[in-house]
């Protein structure tokens, strides 16, 4: 019987009613919003060849993923789920479980002697639709299918997502700001923390914007590849700060893998 069906009864009686109040003012996260759309089972073994230790430090396609340890941490060293925000490996017994947003960066932490097991159950909500996301997972799977053009499409759509959300969280914002009162020096702060929300929300279609910029090159869209390029080198020098004089940002290195290959396409595309 596949694993999903098995965990049904689980869910609603346990899982689901947990992570809602884990998260309680989340009203996405409440129980009868979520929806399961995989679950894994994960295994890392310090002493097998085929089996992974590790898996590096990532984001989640998921609104809500939940990590169920299926073995103690007694029958092995090292593993966890390591969260970057906490630069820690979190290793909870047999029973318990970690909640987070597929936002969060984390990692299958490496595993030094024995074997983990844990069950990965990622979740949808019903009232929370991240466009953006779905339009870029879309985009990948047709990368890995060789389809460059039906991809190129998905991550523009996914683009113009990003941008669309950080847009109306702007507006919402700048309605909410006025009615904070104190004083000029007050407001002053107000307006940086909200520059930053911004850079934040605009990073996520930046991301985006690295991996179209090699497309629009491979494809020949050379304006296209200069537009997106700009964009995503605001991105590079982001990440860059964010990582002066502290633990280096999980985006880092991929962004850096995206600037090189595109650094590379143009030099030949130049010959």
């Amino acid at each position: 019987m596949p694993i999903l069906f098995r965990l049904g009864p689980i869910l609603a009686r346990r899982i689901c009613p947990a992570i809602e109040a884990a998260f309680p003012d989340t009203r996405e996260a409440q129980a009868p919003f979520l929806r399961l759309y995989q679950a894994t089972v994960l295994r890392y073994a310090a002493d097998a060849v085929a089996a992974p230790v590790s898996t590096p430090v990532h984001q989640d396609f998921a609104f809500m993923t939940v990590t169920v340890p299926l073995n103690d941490p007694a029958e092995y060293m090292g593993g966890g789920t390591w969260i970057h925000e906490l630069q820690r490996a979190v290793r909870p017994p047999a029973g318990h479980a970690i909640a987070h947003s597929g936002r969060v960066w984390h990692a299958g932490h490496p595993v030094t002697r024995g074997t983990r097991y844990a069950l990965a159950l990622f979740f949808h909500s019903s009232r929370f639709s991240d466009h953006g996301l779905r339009f870029y997972q879309r985009g990948c799977a047709l990368i890995a299918e060789g389809r460059q053009s039906e991809a190129c499409r998905e991550l523009e759509f996914s683009f113009l997502a990003y941008k669309q959300a950080a847009q109306a969280a702007r507006a919402q914002r700048q309605h909410l700001l006025p009615r904070v009162g104190g004083s000029a020096g007050d407001g002053e702060g107000h307006a940086l923390v909200v520059e930053e929300e911004e850079e934040e929300e605009r990073a996520e279609g930046q991301v985006v914007c690295g991996i179209l910029s090699n497309l629009h090159l491979q494809l020949g869209n050379v304006a296209e590849s200069a537009r997106t390029e700009l964009l995503f080198l605001k991105h590079v020098e982001r990440l860059q700060r964010l990582s002066q004089g502290g633990a280096q940002h999980p985006a880092l290195a991929g962004a850096m893998q995206n600037l090189d290959a595109l650094m590379r396409r143009k030099s030949t595309k130049a010959l």
